[in-house]
């Protein structure tokens, strides 16, 4: 057993207080005022018992912390209808992104579209099947031909901790959304979807110590991203104590002794 507030016994100092305010009555001559002095004393010591908060440790349990909110950034710029990948770069990634989430595990996912501006499509959710059906009835609208990455950013601050952004694009992001992530401490990851090596992307993802992908026909690159993503998550176990409190036994009994010395004070 151990106590966590050992401070509490401080209060005991108050018992020579009454002894010497109070002087009691023997056993032998018990009046009703004597007897609901003593029940007010048994209060106070279960009181400050309570206060004292008792516990027993029970070892330690493994806990998980909450699991990652992964952001998807979907650029659905004019620069994305480029045919790099069949049958242009945009559908691709819509196809690519579909089989990303299928080899998550259960990571709570929101999907951002973005251009110039940036679109809520699906808020955090673990109902894959939905965000996937709703990416693919989206309507066409009229999208600037160049992406925001900065204004990205700021949208994705808005969500909860603790996140990672996945953005999907063919575009290069600015220095001014680089220093913006590295402010946030925001992790970001990139598919990249063309046929060239970019350098500046994968400095802004290794600066922001995430990961890049460059696009490919076969499964193994959705496979490592979703491997990056879920590699996050194994490594949020903590060890905790396991505690049992015991302070509301106490409590409990020193409020009924408190009932009893006022009901004895009213015969």
């Amino acid at each position: 057993m151990e106590i966590l507030n050992p401070w509490a016994l401080i209060l005991l100092i108050f018992i020579p207080l009454f002894f010497k305010h109070r002087k009691l009555n023997t056993l032998k001559k018990i009046t009703v005022y004597s007897q609901k002095n003593y029940f007010f004393l048994i209060a106070f010591l279960l009181l400050v018992t309570a206060l004292c908060r008792p516990v027993i440790n029970n070892g330690y349990i493994n806990v998980k912390l909450p699991k990652t909110n992964v952001i998807i950034g979907l650029d659905i710029s004019k620069h994305m209808q480029k045919n790099d990948f069949y049958p242009n770069n945009l559908e691709f990634a819509k196809n690519k992104f579909s089989k990303f989430v299928k080899y998550l595990n259960y990571e709570p996912v929101s999907l951002l579209l973005f251009d110039k501006d940036v679109y809520l499509l699906s808020p955090l959710s673990s109902d894959y099947n939905s965000i996937v059906y709703l990416l693919k009835h989206i309507p066409k609208i009229q999208t600037s031909f160049y992406p925001d990455f900065y204004n990205l950013i700021k949208t994705v601050d808005e969500f909860k901790n603790p996140k990672v952004l996945v953005i999907f694009t063919n575009s290069t992001a600015s220095k001014k959304a680089l220093e913006e992530a590295k402010n946030k401490n925001l992790k970001v990851f990139i598919y990249f979807i063309g046929k060239q090596q970019n350098k500046a992307m994968e400095n802004f993802a290794m600066i922001t110590n995430g990961g890049i992908v460059y696009a490919s026909y076969l499964n193994t690159d959705i496979k490592n991203l979703s491997s990056m993503i879920n590699s996050i998550n194994k490594k949020r176990v903590i060890k905790i104590k396991d505690k049992k409190e015991l302070f509301y036994y106490p409590l409990f009994l020193g409020i009924l002794f408190i009932f009893l010395a006022l009901f004895k004070g009213r015969r």
